[in-house]
């Protein structure tokens, strides 16, 4: 099987052409010159107001997605530099330099970054949400007579049955963050997006089931399937997940477990005794490391509780996921860069368990907690609403049928993102009426995922006479 080379796959080319070019004076390489597009972009700032565990938290303490996306970019940044140290301390891939160590290590702190940047209001339970309502209602509403299931093909059915914000977040990147006239999206290096790809998978092909996990959720759009390609080709991966993404996905997942416990332990959802508990079968592990995250715990009276938890995890814990982690992406470096690796790296490691352990214990203590249970329901009811009130106006307002409740869908197409609609007038040249249709809904959640979660209550309660 060919393997991907690291000359593809740190490409500086663009998605979008003509590239700007940069002028002499400017040393940043490609990746740097990402890293200010993202960290200037409105949409990166909108994450400072969108639900990471806890929606509409009044805690400045507890995480939002901008904190978070952060964090991310801070240890995959770091897995960057560590692993591109080792592939070439060891000699492990001649077309891996000393230059590409930096190249690598930027791009991650790029992709740390972007994400999340796709997720509409209110966490993943927003994902849900959408992809709830869209199940519900393409057997129920209909388009000139027709029920939306018999008009849309299976991919744009199943885009919104399997809504998710990865491919949402391409979507944004390419299409609708506008930066520069004369090109699309923000133009970022098709390394950085490519990066992003942890399902390079249609909503045709998802199997939740395989044991494939590049299959387990879609990551494009049916609108972005040529873009997807673009990307795909730019870099030749060939329909396998970049080796970066293997890093972001670990770097994720390293920092929102650490930091969901940590959230919790502020909120006094569990103590340090019920965190012991879950954590005896380390009690006695072999592995010394896994032991010794056990063994820091201790009888004695312990007077700040936090202050305890965040020495355990910065002492014990984060060192340990991100040193096995390193230890487990270069044992399998020849099937990573040859496509065959089908896992994730936590999952491979020799301290799944511990990582199981935690999961285990924010699910228990934090994720099914009452107030948060509440939140989300609620959070659940605002894009229903926004979803009801929405889609009907732009059925038809670019068709050639006739609109009812024309004056009032028009009132209602104000509340839709101008940069958005813009966008849909850009791309729907050339399609057909189907595909129109299939825009003018994505233009919907498009509005929706744009949104924060303070926004989307207020609006919900200002459509709603609610004080």
């Amino acid at each position: 099987m060919s393997t991907m080379k690291w000359s593809d796959l740190l490409t500086v080319g663009r998605t979008s052409n003509p590239s700007r070019s940069a002028s002499q004076e400017d040393l940043r390489n490609a990746f740097e010159n990402d890293y200010q597009r993202i960290i200037i972009s409105a949409s990166f700032r909108r994450l400072q107001d969108k639900t990471q565990v806890f929606p509409l938290e009044k805690n400045d303490f507890v995480r939002t997605r901008l904190t978070h996306s952060l964090e991310v970019s801070q240890i995959a940044k770091s897995l960057g530099t560590r692993i591109g140290a080792e592939i070439v301390n060891r000699k492990l891939d001649p077309d891996f330099t000393e230059k590409n160590i930096k190249e690598l290590s930027d791009l991650l702190a790029c992709s740390g970054l972007l994400h999340d940047m796709g997720n509409p209001p209110f966490g993943h339970f927003g994902e849900c949400a959408i992809r709830q309502w869209f199940s519900k209602n393409l057997n129920i509403i209909t388009y000139n007579n027709k029920c939306l299931n018999d008009i849309l093909n299976e991919q744009m059915q199943k885009d919104f049955i399997n809504f998710e914000g990865n491919a949402q977040v391409l979507r944004l990147l390419t299409k609708l963050h506008q930066l520069f006239t004369g090109t699309d999206g923000m133009n970022l290096t098709c390394a950085t997006v490519n990066s992003l790809f942890k399902y390079p998978t249609s909503s045709l092909e998802i199997d939740k089931y395989s044991n494939k996990v590049k299959l387990h959720k879609m990551g494009y759009f049916y609108a972005e399937k040529e873009t997807f390609d673009k990307i795909v080709n730019a870099t030749t991966t060939k329909g396998n997940r970049h080796p970066a993404a293997f890093l972001l996905e670990a770097a994720d997942d390293i920092s929102y477990l650490l930091a969901d416990l940590e959230d919790g332990m502020k909120k006094r959802l569990f103590s340090l005794n019920q965190l012991q508990q879950e954590l005896r079968p380390l009690k006695n592990h072999s592995q010394k490391d896994l032991k010794g995250c056990y063994d820091f715990f201790s009888d004695d009276y312990v007077i700040d509780e936090l202050l305890f938890f965040q020495q355990w995890i910065t002492l014990h814990v984060r060192k340990t996921l991100i040193n096995n982690v390193i230890r487990t992406f270069i044992k399998n470096y020849s099937s990573i860069m040859s496509g065959e690796f089908q896992s994730s790296l936590l999952e491979a490691s020799d301290v799944n368990l511990l990582s199981s352990i935690l999961g285990d214990i924010c699910y228990k203590y934090i994720f099914t907690n009452c107030d948060i249970q509440k939140i989300e329901l609620a959070g659940k009811k605002i894009i229903f609403n926004l979803l009801d009130t929405l889609i009907p106006a732009v059925l038809y307002f670019d068709s050639p049928f006739k609109e009812k409740n024309k004056d009032e869908n028009k009132r209602l197409r104000t509340l839709l993102s101008q940069n958005y609609v813009d966008a849909y007038n850009k791309y729907k040249v050339g399609k057909t009426d189907e595909e129109k249709l299939y825009l003018r809904l994505l233009l919907v959640t498009d509005t929706i995922c744009g949104m924060t979660d303070s926004y989307a209550k207020n609006l919900y309660q200002e459509l709603n006479g609610i004080s």
